[in-house]
């Protein structure tokens, strides 16, 4: 009795789904293949300086022990909505910007994207992107890894975009419909930032 129910129940899926206009294997949505593109660490800081206040600080070290900060008020913040701001190019181009972290400490935020395919490319000539902006030369100020800036030998500067920097480092890239983005590991990797770019 059981058996002859399951094949009556199995005709019956297999006739709702052709009375559908669809055949059996083809009734399930096909899942969409996508990478993870790694972008690292997070400027907890500038988001917060971002939305008006003085920076962000560390009250536990867990990892939602984060706050921003204005003299002495300290409100809660997304994390992930710092990523977002962060890599504003990639979620201008429709590409989902999430963050994560990996263990239990407030160190461990690393932020991510979904895209098609993704490529990392070591090392930036800021010094070159100055200099194609009508500046000298490039020169960190030593606030971390946001530190850089373009200067002129008239003294005149302005805060280095990095994505605009990698941008421009790689423009052959661009051409051919790929997003890049600056991205480094840790908030104090000043001399280590690199470029990344995804595609769909």
């Amino acid at each position: 009795m059981r058996l002859r129910h399951l094949v009556l129940t199995v005709l019956l899926a297999c006739l709702s789904a052709t009375w559908l206009g669809a055949s059996p294997a083809q009734a399930a949505p096909l899942k969409v293949q996508s990478v993870d593109a790694y972008l690292g660490g997070v400027d907890l800081n500038g988001y917060c300086r971002s939305i008006g206040y003085d920076g962000a600080k560390k009250v536990v070290n867990h990892f939602d022990g984060w706050r921003c900060y204005i003299g002495t008020t300290e409100v809660g913040l997304s994390v992930a909505g710092a990523c977002q701001w962060q890599f504003s190019p990639l979620v201008a181009a429709g590409y989902p910007v999430t963050a994560s972290t990996n263990g239990n400490s407030a160190g461990e935020w690393k932020c991510h994207a979904t895209a098609g395919t993704t490529e990392f490319f070591k090392g930036m000539n800021l010094a070159g992107f100055c200099q194609s902006i009508g500046y000298n030369g490039a020169k960190h100020l030593g606030d971390n890894v946001t530190g850089w800036v373009c200067t002129r030998n008239d003294g005149a500067q302005i805060r280095l975009d990095l994505h605009a920097a990698c941008t421009w480092q790689h423009a052959d890239k661009v051409s051919q419909g790929w997003t890049l983005i600056g991205v480094w590991e840790g908030y104090g990797d000043s001399f280590k930032i690199n470029c990344r770019s995804v595609h769909a």
